[in-house]
């Protein structure tokens, strides 16, 4: 462990990481940052703040957008569910091809309709919220399924988790 008190002045350690000496620095707001530290864009290295900054000037969502959000994904992910739930598990083994191929459908309906309802705002965890909404849902006809035996039932509402969400997560990027 390097002692900080014996740094001598032309020693530059990580900001982060007041043991790790190095020489590379932030471009916007040059501090000293070390190769673990560095997020290296096309044309300069960043530190992790500065990228989080970049970022934020991008999302000009707020906090009302997830409330939006939830009340819109809401609703279409227990119609999604009960499709996939009830409906879809009627076709016997071709249900799972069904799945497959809806679920993407379902995933990028819920996803728009939730990118049109917040006017196109990005916000951080804009897409996480809307694929925990149809994740708890999922869940519930999950357990549902199980608790009543439906084993061969529960399949297409777990392609519907994986790749409904996959789906919306990709959308609300």
């Amino acid at each position: 462990m390097i002692d900080l008190a014996d740094k001598t002045s032309d020693e530059q350690f990580c900001y982060r990481h007041p043991d790790r000496e190095t020489r590379l620095r932030c471009s916007d707001c040059d501090r000293f940052i070390c190769p673990a530290c560095t997020v290296r864009t096309e044309v300069k290295n960043l530190c992790p703040e500065c990228v989080r900054d970049h970022e934020d000037r991008a999302f000009t969502g707020d906090w009302g957008d997830y409330l939006v959000a939830v009340l819109i994904a809401l609703p279409l992910s227990v119609v999604a569910v009960v499709l996939f739930g009830v409906f879809i598990p009627g076709f016997g083994l071709m249900s799972w091809i069904i799945a497959v191929v809806c679920a993407p459908v379902a995933g990028g309906m819920i996803g728009e309709a939730v990118r049109l309802g917040v006017r196109r705002r990005r916000s951080r965890y804009l897409g996480r919220t809307v694929a925990a909404t149809l994740a708890a849902c999922c869940f519930l006809m999950l357990f549902s399924r199980f608790f009543q035996g439906n084993l061969f039932g529960m399949i297409p509402i777990g392609i519907l988790l994986f790749i409904g969400t996959a789906t919306i997560l990709a959308r609300l990027r």
